[in-house]
């Protein structure tokens, strides 16, 4: 999807903004000062991938805080329509049912799954920097929503695994629980668990084909119950053997939730280099060739190219790597949305330079 026309109501610091005439650029430049919200921008461009987003805000917390209390039922909303007529818009309002976004396509209601391969996504934003450095659940999150766009009902997948893995928590935590309560939870987390491990597994097995020098793979003791005949039943019994050290430790400690994610970046002379313990330039590097990998694959898959969102462009690479990472999506058929402070890039392709200087545009 080329974005044309992009409209915000209530989001973040945006109250009301509309950018228009954008489809025929290959880049979107969101340029001005440090809290005038190109972020915010960004992030709304990103909501519309069906998943949470570049900040992986939840739903609430997305809502301009300084809505007049007469206005905030009114929620927000994100409305994009391409070259092609076609309109993708994702909302949210405080009583909506469980807290859940209405997405629509061309005016009918649809799943977070479909939009995720409707506009697929892809980002690179300062939340990443230490992607392989630090918590295995970010690593999570970020394959999951990458997964999304090529594994139809992956999305879907992790939130009923969640859900489960909650309600089964409640229930160890609950004196007196029959254990048949337990069971039929532990069988249903497991039946979306092994969904999220097979799409995995799937997503890192096709990346490899388009990383030039960069590759993804899972490790971890769950990965076990895929070489079981009855997978399901494998996983479900993982959960009824852990229930005594999950109900002390408060967590799960097997499943799906536990399987990690690791990657790694070919460098000069052909060496390979784990990204857990690579230099914060090779750690830079490796998320800018799996951001490329991503796209070629999703380019390959689903005969359209993703959109591609930079936030703080000019803090990841130097000038001639920007302009080399630009010519590359851009080549690929991608528009480019980037924040930055001031706009001093040469680069391929036609680039419309936005000015944001407050809550309106200037």
């Amino acid at each position: 999807m080329r974005i044309e026309r992009l409209v915000m109501t209530h989001f973040r610091n945006q109250r009301e903004r509309v950018l228009e005439d954008l489809g025929g650029a290959d880049v979107v430049a969101l340029i001005g000062p440090n809290g005038a919200g190109k972020t915010s921008i960004l992030e709304a461009v990103s909501v519309l991938g069906g998943g949470r987003g570049i900040l992986s805000a939840e739903a609430k917390a997305l809502l301009a805080w300084e809505v007049p209390k007469n206005q905030r039922a009114m929620g927000w909303g994100v409305v994009a329509g391409d070259m092609d007529g076609r309109t993708v818009a994702v909302g949210w309002k405080p009583k909506s049912d469980a807290g859940k976004k209405d997405v629509l396509v061309d005016g009918n209601r649809v799943s977070g799954d479909v939009l995720a391969c409707e506009v697929p996504l892809v980002w690179l934003a300062p939340a990443l920097d230490r992607l392989f450095f630090e918590s295995l659940g970010v690593r999570r999150e970020w394959l999951d929503d990458l997964t999304a766009a090529l594994v139809p009902g992956h999305a879907e997948a992790v939130r009923r695994y969640t859900g489960h893995l909650r309600g089964r928590m409640k229930l160890l935590q609950t004196e007196g629980v029959e254990d048949d309560w337990l069971a039929a939870e532990e069988f249903s987390a497991a039946r979306w668990g092994v969904k999220i491990l097979e799409g995995r597994a799937t997503y890192c097995e096709a990346l490899t084909g388009f990383g030039e020098g960069v590759a993804l793979r899972l490790e971890g003791a769950g990965l076990a119950v895929l070489d079981d005949d009855d997978r399901v039943a494998a996983l479900a019994g993982k959960f009824a053997r852990s229930r005594d050290i999950d109900r002390r430790m408060g967590r799960t400690m097997s499943g799906a939730n536990t399987v990690d994610v690791v990657g790694h970046v070919v460098i000069e002379g052909g060496r390979k280099v784990a990204l857990a313990t690579a230099s914060s330039g090779q750690h830079k590097r490796g998320l800018v060739g799996l951001l490329m990998a991503h796209a070629r694959l999703v380019r390959d898959r689903l005969g359209v190219a993703p959109l591609v969102l930079i936030d703080e462009f000019g803090a990841h690479l130097d000038a001639e790597r920007r302009a080399a990472l630009i010519e590359d999506v851009v080549g690929l058929g991608c528009q480019v949305w980037c924040t930055d402070v001031v706009w001093a890039g040469d680069v391929a392709g036609t680039v419309r330079v936005v000015e944001i200087s407050g809550a309106k545009e200037e």
